[in-house]
């Protein structure tokens, strides 16, 4: 319900920035909670894909005092038409101050799904106008193609889109890679 809320919130900003009418709060919530019943009802009589494990579960990094923190993910779901992109940005206690989840539909291996997520979220940043210090991936191979572009690889493109989006943060972030389990 969290990222009903936070989407429709998004949404409704986004809609307002570009000459559209806000909605009233009474509207919002009710939209909110027709998507939510109509997930509650696509979620009956499904078995969940993985349960969850202590061994998969990671406790969260505060960033540095004054720093902005953001952590990025994706989904790839065999058989399905969409991937699932999400990202946080939190400060050091751990307050969020921005927060988006976004399927996009297609079907693309986990590494090109993980390459999407980070551009999306760097855009977001930017146009928040959040100035992140620390990027957090769990995608080892997406941190590691950032350090030797590869001009000739298939997602060349994604990844020097993300270089171009990380070169306008002025060399005043760390992008890293935090393991699924430590």
């Amino acid at each position: 319900m969290l990222l009903t809320l936070l989407w429709s919130l998004w949404y409704e900003r986004n809609k307002f920035t570009h000459g559209g009418r806000l909605k009233n709060a009474g509207s919002l919530l009710e939209d909110i909670g027709q998507w939510l019943h109509i997930y509650q009802q696509a979620q009956i009589n499904k078995p969940p894909v993985l349960a969850p494990s202590s061994s998969l579960l990671q406790s969260w990094k505060a960033p540095d005092p004054g720093c902005l923190k953001l952590n990025v993910d994706a989904l790839v779901r065999e058989g399905s038409p969409t991937v699932g992109l999400g990202a946080i940005i939190r400060e050091e206690s751990g307050f969020v101050l921005g927060a988006m989840a976004k399927p996009i539909p297609g079907c693309f291996s986990p590494f090109v799904t993980e390459c999407l997520a980070l551009r999306e979220w760097l855009i977001f940043a930017a146009d928040s106008g959040l100035q992140v210090q620390k990027i957090e991936t769990n995608a080892f191979k997406v941190v590691n193609s950032l350090q030797k572009i590869d001009p000739l690889a298939p997602e060349f493109l994604i990844i020097e889109d993300i270089s171009l989006l990380l070169g306008e943060l002025s060399g005043r972030f760390v992008l890293c890679h935090s393991p699924i389990s430590e």
